[in-house]
């Protein structure tokens, strides 16, 4: 039996993101989720388990800024979204 997965709840929590231009914001994603695959690729090749972890610490990071980033989207959308709707 296949679970359905569902989003994360949005944080409503001002980020560093929420000052950014939005074509920094999408930057900055891209740039983690291409960093994101690398690591991938540099945790497969690691035969040693210590920089296995090494890589899973640097790619949990990637990872963070890139939630944080695309959570500054959605609520920049959402807002816009919004804005149309009351507008």
């Amino acid at each position: 039996m296949r679970r359905r997965t569902q989003s994360p709840p949005i944080s409503t929590e001002e980020n560093r993101f929420d000052r950014w231009s939005t074509e920094d914001i999408y930057a900055a994603l891209e740039a983690q989720l291409m960093d994101l695959q690398a690591g991938m690729d540099e945790y497969r090749r690691s035969p040693n388990p210590d920089d296995k972890a090494k890589v899973l610490g640097i790619l949990q990071i990637k990872m963070d800024t890139a939630v944080e980033a695309l959570a500054a989207l959605r609520r920049r959308i959402d807002s816009v979204a919004n804005g149309k709707r009351n507008g």
